[in-house]
């Protein structure tokens, strides 16, 4: 598939909207800068090349416009995303999978402390499925992120951070799909690291160990 579109973010107030999140697959909102705008280009390929695998990769770009406030001008961000994955089921209840994200931001402006934000991630799966609702999750997963660090919003100093993480989950699904209970730990092995999320109001990594529990329902 390829997609080409434009959008706007919204003020916060005006962020309630019928429209869809997502256009054939890739994502129209994201957490920006009251006033940007960006067009976004796609593609991506999903295959099953056996009964049980399939493989995939899916290439975007945006090009973002924001406002500075300051300086009364608009700011330019190039931002690009690659990802490839493989799902592969290896008997009946157990499943592997490996994925490959790359992503880049050319400007500073936008995180103010950081520009040429190089981020690798290799993340690993692996889960078990028993027949009576019990699920067990084992997720490794390695990162690398170079770029130009500033603590003055002046001076920019290259750094690179590599690092291991280990995630572990157990899910439970309640009788007729009512539900789901979670219990997990997030970076198993307490590792510390220096990491620049380009989410800056969700995290997706925390550099300590993280035990969390979660119960989702669904009403029907």
């Amino acid at each position: 598939m390829l997609r080409r579109f434009r959008t706007l973010k919204h003020s916060f107030v005006n962020d309630q909207t019928i429209e869809p999140t997502q256009v054939a697959g890739f994502n129209q909102f994201f957490d920006g800068i009251n006033g940007e705008s960006s067009w976004r280009y796609g593609v991506g390929i999903d295959q099953q090349v056996l009964d049980n695998m399939r493989i995939g990769y899916e290439w975007s770009q945006r090009d973002i416009k924001y406002p500075d406030i300051q300086t009364q001008s608009t700011l330019l961000i190039t931002e690009r995303l690659h990802r490839a994955y493989w799902n592969y089921i290896i008997m009946e209840g157990l499943v592997a999978s490996v994925d490959y994200l790359y992503s880049f931001y050319d400007n500073a402006s936008y995180f103010e402390i950081a520009r040429n934000l190089e981020t690798h991630k290799l993340p690993f799966g692996l889960s078990y499925f028993s027949a009576n609702g019990l699920s067990l999750h084992i997720k490794p997963a390695y990162y690398s992120q170079k770029g130009e660090y500033s603590d003055d919003f002046v001076n920019f100093i290259p750094q690179k951070s590599d690092f291991l993480l280990l995630d572990l989950s157990a899910q439970y699904r309640l009788p007729k799909r009512y539900g789901l209970i979670t219990l997990g730990v997030l970076n198993v092995f307490d590792n510390r690291f220096a990491y620049t999320d380009t989410d800056f109001q969700r995290s997706s990594l925390f550099p300590e160990r993280i035990f969390f529990s979660s119960v989702t329902l669904s009403i029907q």
